[in-house]
């Protein structure tokens, strides 16, 4: 299992390609716009929005909290460590 992390929202489809039905993504920073439930769906296929998470704080401190999809799961720092221990590796995309 490896964990995706992505901070710029523009990458998030180059990414899908690579998840396997096991892996994790992490959204955070800018990454955390695709979130926003019009994106969201559209970005993120089915299978692969069961094992989205992102960093609660960046999307708060975007204000998109509200208008993120009901799908999301929220994690905090002590979230994103956790699954940084959960997955064999990471793999952070710029």
């Amino acid at each position: 299992m490896k964990l995706y992390i992505v901070n710029r929202v523009d990458r998030l489809q180059d990414v899908v390609q690579f998840l396997a039905d096991d892996d994790r993504l992490l959204l955070i920073e800018d990454g955390v716009y695709g979130v926003v439930q019009e994106k969201y769906t559209v970005i993120l296929p089915g299978r692969i929005q069961a094992q989205t998470y992102c960093l609660k704080d960046d999307a708060d401190a975007r204000g998109i909290t509200p208008l993120a999809h009901p799908a999301v799961q929220w994690v905090d720092v002590n979230g994103f460590m956790a699954l940084t221990e959960e997955c064999a590796s990471s793999v952070t995309w710029h």
